[in-house]
């Protein structure tokens, strides 16, 4: 049969890798979302990314404790978190649209709406250019002021 010991080895390694590997979906879903800015996460998959970084700190801790059964069970449950997040269809779909694509599918439609509008400009800075200048506004000329008394005496 098979012995306590041997149960707890497969224990211990089974456990280990399911933290590495929840660890390093997690990172690299990290790396996924800082490598494209634009890119929006919904709540959904930011929950399932929480539950599966506390699910990780459960199992390391279950781990240092020699709890081994509940480190397999936490790393099981956070790389199945972590997976989840990463393949996400959201996310998926989200990668396949660089800013090129998007350029691609909206200049033609901002360019027919765009191109009267610049040109009407061009037509408005052409005639501001041909149009004499105003002449130059002459001021009033001063009223002549009555005499003073002092000026009377003279």
């Amino acid at each position: 049969g098979v012995t306590e010991w041997q149960v707890r080895v497969v224990e211990r390694k089974a456990a280990l890798g399911r933290i590495r590997s929840a660890r390093d979906t997690l990172g690299s879903l990290r790396t996924l979302v800082e490598s494209i800015p634009n890119m929006v996460v919904y709540d959904a998959i930011g929950r399932s990314v929480a539950r599966a970084a506390a699910l990780v700190v459960a199992g390391e801790e279950a781990w240092a404790r020699g709890d081994f059964a509940a480190a397999v069970t936490n790393a099981s449950t956070a790389q199945e978190c972590a997976e989840a997040a990463f393949f996400d269809e959201t996310m998926l779909s989200q990668l396949y649209f660089p800013d090129d694509h998007k350029m691609a599918v909206y200049v033609p439609f901002f360019v027919p709406v765009l191109l009267p509008i610049v040109l009407a400009l061009a037509h408005e800075a052409q005639l501001a250019l041909a149009r004499p200048p105003p002449p130059p506004k002459i001021p009033p000329a001063a009223e002549p002021q009555p005499p003073t008394a002092a000026a009377a005496t003279q």
